[in-house]
């Protein structure tokens, strides 16, 4: 992704808007999840980056539980609108990049407008642009860290059906490494529980990234 222009980077983001938009009007889906996978690590059997939508007919559970929470208690815009420096990996003019306290994957990092929308069509251009940037930063940052082609899960977090008012567009990228040539490979505990054990803080996370240069 880091090799593409800030340009194409907003490209692909109005294309996501655009299926996201398109798909959520048939009545029978409830959820649209555009992703990107890259690397043997995550499942991938091609051998280069490449994006998926699924458009699932019901609300997946860890999807809702997210979903709840903002709507209840303002999970997911509390990071933005009061972001703990310490979690903070970059801060633009109109986006920040966070390793948020609750991420399940070591070195995780969540790009984030800083005014909430509902899709990146919403955006301004230069708040698009500007999310482009970090977006690309942010994948660079991995891989200048861990030395190579960080294996990856991207995904383009957009509302579900029902949570349009609440919900916050924003991508979460999860490295599945968590150190040279270490990788997350889940603990028979996580996989049984959905419980995550934490292999390295998040604020010592974002520390070592915020140091990356891009």
């Amino acid at each position: 992704l880091h090799d593409l222009s800030v340009d194409h980077i907003a490209l692909l983001l109005q294309a996501w808007a655009d299926r996201y938009r398109a798909l959520s009007t048939l009545p029978e889906v409830q959820y649209v999840m555009p992703f990107e996978s890259r690397g043997a690590h995550v499942g991938v059997t091609l051998p280069h980056p490449h994006g998926q939508i699924y458009a699932f007919p019901f609300l997946p559970p860890v999807i809702e539980r997210q979903a709840r929470a903002q709507m209840e208690n303002q999970a997911l815009t509390r990071l933005v609108h009061a972001p703990e420096a310490k979690y903070v990996v970059e801060e633009r003019d109109h986006t920040v990049t966070l390793s948020p306290e609750y991420g399940r994957y070591p070195y995780e990092c969540w790009v984030m407008p800083k005014t909430p929308v509902m899709a990146p069509d919403d955006m301004s251009d230069d708040a698009l642009q500007d999310f482009a940037a970090a977006l690309k930063n942010a994948q660079k940052r991995l891989d200048n860290f861990f030395g190579g082609k960080t294996p990856l899960v991207m995904w383009c977090a957009l509302p579900p059906k029902g949570f349009e008012s609440s919900w916050p567009f924003h991508i979460q990228l999860w490295p599945m490494q968590r150190g040279e040539n270490k990788f997350k490979f889940l603990a028979s505990v996580e996989q049984i529980t959905g419980v995550y054990l934490v292999d390295v803080l998040p604020e010592e996370a974002a520390e070592q990234l915020r140091a990356v240069r891009v």
